[in-house]
């Protein structure tokens, strides 16, 4: 794991020492490592949401168990990691993490499902489908479901007048 993530580093930063060194490589490297577990036939993935605090612990639970049934189902077992990321006055920032064993030949399936049961489970329990990383091509369906037409409308006429010729991610703005 060391190694798929860049290996052991000795930097130092001026906040943290060795530890906050290391806990950076691995918070920047984490998201490659999908692609480098899926040639071993692992599932792995990170979603990060955001809910009101008086919702944060149930939306914890659902969410957490949610997403194990789907590993069940789909790997026969797996892992659901969660952590907080930003704290705010109205609400939380919730950062998962989630790793079970797929079936070579059927991978990218298999992800979907679980990445499909993961976001349902955030959209039904009033979460939004991000929080500061943007929405992208991977939960873009969700965003769509979030958002209302008139912020569609204006993010379509934001994109339309700053890259009339579409060439700037094409296929993201909802």
């Amino acid at each position: 794991l060391l190694t798929a993530m860049g290996g052991k580093q000795k930097a130092k930063t001026a906040a943290g020492g060795e530890g906050a060194a290391e806990w950076k490589q691995a918070f920047f490297r984490q998201p490659y490592l999908r692609d480098v577990l899926i040639d071993h036939a692992v599932i792995a993935d990170t979603f990060e949401t955001a809910i009101p605090w008086h919702r944060a612990a149930d939306f914890y639970q659902e969410v957490r168990s949610t997403v194990l049934d789907a590993l069940n189902e789909v790997c026969g077992g797996g892992a659901v990691l969660c952590r907080s990321t930003h704290a705010y006055p109205d609400g939380v920032a919730l950062y998962f993490s989630f790793y079970g064993t797929g079936r070579h030949g059927d991978l990218i399936d298999q992800w979907w499902t679980l990445k499909r049961a993961a976001q349902e489970a955030v959209f039904q329990g009033g979460g939004t489908a991000s929080h500061h990383h943007a929405m992208g091509r991977d939960h873009r369906e969700w965003g769509q479901r979030e958002l209302p037409e008139g912020a569609i409308a204006a993010l379509r006429a934001i994109k339309a007048s700053c890259d009339p010729g579409g060439i700037m991610n094409p296929g993201v703005c909802p």
